[in-house]
Formats: structure tokens, sequence, C-alpha cells
């Protein structure tokens, strides 16, 4: 580290990428920070995915809620830049509170308009995924690109052997399905996602918790499945935009089993849309939108649902929109 820095000081390299972690236990790098700071080096910090201070800082890493920390090495003259897509109020406000700023705020829409979004309630796996195991059947190689999410591994078992289970013994001995969880060894969880990462890959379906998450990017992903709700809105709107990269259309399944919305580690955010999508009488993209710290300068049209599948074409701020409404 020490011959790094100073190729850093001597300006070989501009931009520094470190973990909250370094931050909050490293001293070498406490202290070459502060050197930047007295040679007046230091021109910005910036914290990308700032929501995780919130949202992991409180759980499994902790060392987040330590990076206020930098305020007391970092003059008052260097300006900070805190990034995220998916934020909602409260997140915003704990942010705030643990790194004591007043920033200046820069609002952008988190809606992904080229995803569209379909909820209904769910029966058993073969009959609600019916579809995707007709596409399996069919297109085999190339079939679209699917994500299926459970929030246990005990449900995503039961929806890979369901899935497997429906396909003919031809091909089955294909393996188009694959599941992927925290818990598998390192390198065969690096095996397999580089193996779907590739356009060919022969895994067209990939099963799994919330372990195939955030920093993992495929770009070709059509389809996200959520067996059952998420923890919170705001990891579903993260999941759901594992497809659609590149403004690509992609297509967000939400299937709600019985009772599904009560899960346990359920948000009440969740809970609550969930019970509002079951109604019937509400946008879809809507409720998910309300959760989001959202421009203020922005009026969003709110055509009326109804309980048919419709496609309609919004305008908003010059921008085109298309809503997915289901009742």
């Amino acid at each position: 580290m020490p011959l790094f820095f100073a190729d850093f000081e001597d300006g070989n390299f501009t931009l520094l990428f470190v973990t909250p972690e370094a931050v909050a236990t490293n001293e070498t790098l406490q202290n070459r920070v502060k050197k930047l700071v007295e040679k007046k080096q230091l021109s910005l910090v910036c914290i990308d995915e700032v929501h995780c201070l919130s949202t992991w800082g409180k759980s499994f890493r902790r060392s987040y809620r330590q990076l206020g920390t930098l305020q007391s090495m970092v003059p008052a003259n260097v300006p900070w830049l805190l990034l995220s897509a998916t934020i909602t109020p409260k997140i915003r406000d704990d942010i705030l509170s643990v790194l004591s700023l007043k920033p200046e705020f820069i609002y952008a829409s988190p809606d992904r308009p080229n995803i569209f979004l379909h909820f209904s309630n769910a029966s058993v796996v073969s009959q609600t995924l019916n579809w995707l195991i007709d596409e399996l059947l069919a297109k085999k190689e190339r079939t679209s690109k699917t994500l299926v999410y459970g929030k246990t591994i005990n449900t995503c078992t039961k929806i890979f052997l369901a899935l497997h289970c429906a396909l003919s013994l031809d091909v089955q001995k294909m393996k188009l399905i694959s599941q992927f969880y925290a818990d598998d060894e390192e390198e065969d969880k690096m095996i397999l996602l580089n193996k779907f990462k590739s356009p060919s890959s022969s895994v067209r379906v990939l099963v799994t918790t919330k372990a195939f998450g955030m920093g993992i990017q495929i770009d070709d992903v059509i389809n996200v499945i959520h067996w059952g709700p998420s923890s919170d809105v705001l990891s579903y709107w993260q999941e759901v935009g594992r497809c659609g990269r590149g403004c690509k259309p992609g297509n967000a399944y939400l299937y709600s089993a019985p009772r599904s919305a009560l899960a346990c580690n359920t948000s009440e955010d969740m809970r609550n849309m969930v019970k509002e999508l079951k109604k019937g009488n509400k946008c879809f993209r809507t409720l998910i939108l309300n959760s989001f710290v959202l421009p203020t300068q922005l009026v969003y049209a709110k055509p009326p649902c109804n309980k048919k599948k419709t496609l309609r074409r919004v305008h908003m701020c010059s921008v085109q929109l298309l809503f997915n409404l289901q009742g």
C-alpha cells in the first residue's frame, strides 16, 4: 500500500477506490487521507450506492455507518458526492444523520420504463410458470434469460425441482436451469456466473435468493420473476433492475401466493404494496415509485387501472414512458 500511495500522491492516479471497512479500520489509509488533505490534493469524497449505509450498515457491514469519521479528516471545502439509484425518504434522512451533512439534492426518477410489470396470485409452480416451461421446451438454449427469486433456499429448491420435473427427459439433460446461493463455494459461484454471463450460455434460467444482487451485472437478462415478495420495496426494485439493462425491454413478474405477503422478514411497505395489488385498483408502477424520493418538479400522470392488462403511453415532461397496468 505505501508504494501505491506514493504513486497516487505523485499524480499517477486520480481516483482511489476504497471499502468502508478500510476507511473505518485501516490506520495507514486514514493517515494517507490526512496527508492528502494537508497537501490540498483531495478534491472530492464520493460514496456510491450510499443507501447501503442504512440498509447494510445496521447488520452485516457495520463499517458503512462509520463513514462519518471521514468528516473529521476532510475539510469543509472538499465536496461530497452521494449517489444512489434507489433511496427512500427514511433512508435518506438516516444517511444525512450519520454523515452530518446538509447537501443539495439532485433528484431523478428511479423509474425503469423499459421494464413491464406483472402481478398475479400464484398457485403451484408448474401451473403459474407454465409460460416459462413452454418456452424452455420450445426454444431450449434460445429461451430468454430469466432470474427467479425465492426468499429462502428451501423455496428456491422447490421452484427448481418443479421446473426441472416439468421438462421432458431430453430437455432435462441440457441443464437449462441452475441454482445460485450465497453459501455455495466461491469458485463454483464464479464458474456459474461467468457461464451465465455468456450470451450463448446453456443456462437460461437461474433460481436464486437475494445472493444474486448488487454488483452482479448480466446484460441480456429479459425476465425477473419473484416467487413471493422481497424483503422490502427497495430490494424488490433493485432486483427487478437485473433485467432490461441498457434500456432493453424487460419483464418483471411478481407472484404472490396466499399469505406470502405476511411472511416474516417482509417490511411494512412491501406488505402494503402487495395488499394494494391484490385489490386490483391501483397502478403497480405508481405504488413502487411512491416509495422513493421523487423529483418534486415532476407531475406523474396516473391513468386509471382496471382488471385487464393494458399497455398505455403516458407523456411526462417530454419523456415518453410505457406503463404496463394490471389489476
